[in-house]
Order: structure tokens, then sequence, then C-alpha cells
């Protein structure tokens, strides 16, 4: 294999390339933006295109040699399974289940992917989204589609699938720009008018608080990856403030939203009266914190969730029958206690480290997915809500190229003329 232009994207070895799990994986990407049944329908193709190919066994070699790994998904998997032992078993234990093993199959199908595959993976992630920046502008300023699925869920940007939409679109916003800073200059505008691009439409568009929040801290991220200095760390800071600034400036949908979260807020500190989105979220992290101070090493059972909650918001029956409290560390750290919510952090460090390890570009784009989990962890459901979170959770996986296939490093650009002349940056040809 080449390495003479080892900062190209990307540049990939030979491991088993063929057209079928080409094609699947640029399903599974672009369905990244499609209803939830396709994105269940996409990894249930991929599982199963890899098991009839006879490729799966081999491909996850990579798990059985690592024991970071191996460890973080059995504590993920065991925690929640063993609890129902002493707990017993809840309405809600069966589902919880389900979400933890969905979420264990979901990674493995991931990591099992070839560099082929993830290419094309993210071919389909770029397609998605290319759909769905063109069904907004063409709705806002052409033609007003018919909201009947999948548009419904792009034009109608509240609830779950439109939130989905929005976080994904940050995802990619922030990874291309990424790909910019990791690209040399021929393509780095293009990357760079893309994620801008796509920036915007969510500023305009979207009404997610997740989604604008991760649009000012995921390119922070990018920053810190790719310089990995005190240069970096003032940069990102320079881009959030920068970014926040300007989205406040030019934004009322942006406005709004963070007039209405600091109006609830208050609300809820002066009255302790939930009722709103922010409040109640307020109060229901309150619970948890409490029940897990409770109940620090067994928790109060998998699945236990919607029956104590509905218990203690009986005289708010409009909210009385939320089944999560939209923050994954609080949930699990209720029901399963610390073991649980530990079980979380673990997972996500182990995705953190590997991919930081990395320093290419397939790990800075799972480095930034495993970011957006983990905050979107804090205020949602990512790892309980297969619409919010598994496509999310298929691409941190996905990216996550296996140690012994990170042979292509990520090598900054060249320094310009000017550069060497002020003897500045790396040693010049």
């Amino acid at each position: 294999m080449s390495h003479k232009n080892p900062s190209s994207l990307p540049v990939f070895e030979k491991s088993e390339g063929t057209i079928g799990g080409i094609v699947l994986a640029f399903f599974a990407g672009f369905s990244s933006f499609l209803p939830i049944g396709m994105v269940y329908l996409s990894m249930l193709a991929l599982l199963a295109y890899l098991v009839i190919q006879g490729s799966l066994r081999s491909r996850l070699l990579c798990i059985r040699d690592d024991k970071f790994l191996q460890l973080a998904l059995v504590a993920f998997l065991i925690v929640p399974l063993l609890s129902p032992i002493w707990h017993g078993h809840y309405d809600q234990t069966d589902t919880r289940i389900f979400h933890t093993i969905r979420v264990v199959a979901v990674i493995i199908v991931g990591l099992s992917l070839n560099d082929f595959e993830r290419r094309s993976f993210l071919l389909g992630i770029l397609g998605g989204s290319a759909f769905v920046l063109i069904t907004i502008w063409v709705d806002r300023y052409f033609y007003k589609i018919p909201l009947i699925k999948p548009f419904e869920d792009i034009l109608i940007v509240t609830g779950n699938a439109g939130s989905q939409k929005m976080i994904m679109l940050a995802c990619v916003s922030s990874f291309l720009f990424w790909l910019g800073l990791a690209s040399e200059n021929k393509s780095r505008l293009a990357y760079f008018s893309i994620a801008l691009i796509t920036a915007t439409t969510i500023i305009f568009h979207g009404i997610s608080r997740n989604a604008y929040i991760l649009l000012a801290i995921l390119p922070a991220v990018a920053l810190v990856y790719r310089f990995r200095s005190i240069k970096g760390l003032l940069l990102s800071a320079s881009i959030m403030i920068t970014i926040v600034a300007t989205v406040m400036a030019t934004s009322k949908t942006v406005q709004d939203r963070v007039s209405q979260a600091v109006s609830e807020t208050k609300n809820y500190v002066n009255t302790g009266v939930y009722q709103s989105s922010v409040d109640v979220r307020a109060e229901m992290m309150r619970f948890a914190i409490g029940k897990m101070q409770e109940y620090p090493i067994t928790g109060t059972g998998t699945g236990s969730w919607a029956l104590y909650w509905k218990d203690h918001a009986s005289a708010n029956p409009s909210v009385a029958g939320i089944n999560n409290p939209h923050n994954d560390y609080l949930l699990a750290g209720m029901e399963n206690g610390i073991p649980g919510l530990l079980s979380i952090v673990f997972l996500l460090l182990y995705f953190a480290i590997r991919n930081w390890k990395a320093k290419d570009k397939f790990g800075g784009i799972a480095f930034i997915m495993t970011v957006a989990i983990a905050f979107s962890a804090l205020v949602n459901a990512p790892f309980r809500d297969a619409t919010l979170g598994m496509s999310l959770i298929f691409a941190m996986a996905a990216f996550t190229r296996p140690p012994a296939t990170v042979t292509t490093r990520y090598t900054p650009p060249p320094p310009s003329p000017a550069a060497c002349r002020r003897g500045r940056g790396r040693p010049c040809a």
C-alpha cells in the first residue's frame, strides 16, 4: 500500500471488500436520516450479510484480542441483566434489557466493518445529510413538501425523530470541519463550506437545544483532536465563544429557545413546579439522583424508573408517563446503582481513548461521535431511545478502526512557504 499521501481521505487497506457489504454500509449511513424502522432494517441486513458471507468471525478478532473492549461490553451488558435476580421484574424490565442488548449488538456490527465499508458508510451519511438539507431548503423556498415519511421527521423538528435529525446534522457539520482541518488545501475549502451550510441549516431550521450545544462544542473538539496542545484549547475556546455569540445574535429561534430555558429554570428554582421541558428534566434529574443515593450499590432495579416516577409525579399526570429521565447516566445510576452508571462511562471512555490514540481521519470522526454521545447522554437517552441514539452509536463504532488496521496516520499538510521562512511548522522539504 502506498504511503505517499498519508493525509488524503481515505487510504484503505484491502480487506474483504465486496459489493454487497459496500452497498449495505452505504444504506446504513443513509438510513441515519430515515425513520427508525429503516435504521433497524439496515442494521439487520448488514448483520445478516456478514453472517451469510461467513466473515463475521474473522472480522471480530479485534474484539477477542482487546481485553479493554471486552470488559467494557460485558460490564455494560451484565449489570442490567443481573439486576432482576434480586429486584424482580418490572413492566419496563424487558424493554430496558432489549435496548441494552441492542446497543451491544450495534457496536459489534459497527466494529466489524472493513475500510471499504467504512468509507461507504461515510458516503452514506453524507448522502443522507445532503438529502435532509435539500428537503429543508426546497420546502422553505420553492415547494411545500407533503408531510409524509420520511419528510415529516425532517420538516417537523419537534419530538425525538426530528431532534435526532438535527443532532446527526450537527455531528456531520463537525466532522466535516474536522476533515477540513485534516485535509490538504485543495479540499479544505469544500469541507469547510459544506460544514458551514449544514450548521446554518440547523441554526435556522432546528429547535433542538441538544443540537445547538453540539454545534458549539464539537468543532472545538475537532480542534483539540487536531492540535493536541494549549494552542488547540485556546482555539477551541475562541471557536465556541464565536459560534455562540454569532448564533445568539442572528437566530431568533435560538434566542427564543434559550429564553424559554432560562425562564423555565427560574420558575422551577423559585416554585418547584415542573410542567415544561426544562423544569421537568430538572425534576427528573433531582429524583433520579435521590434514588441513586438511596440505593447506591444495587439501584432500584432494571426497568423500575417508570413505576417510581409515576408514583412521584402522580399529582402531575401530563408528565407522569415519561419513561426515562432524559439522562442515561442517571437512569443507569438509579436503576443499577453506581456500577450501572460506571458501565456507561467505561464504555464511552474506551471509545474516546482508542480513537484519541488513532490520530487518523476516521479516528477523528469517531472521537467526535463519542463526545456527541457522551454529551447527549446528559440531556437525552441515546442508549435507551433507539430513535435518538441508534445511528449515533453505530457511527461511533463504525468509524472506530481496530488498532491493527490503523496504519495510515494523519499527517498535517506541509507548511506554506511563508511559514517555512518564519521557521514555523514541520521541517520544510
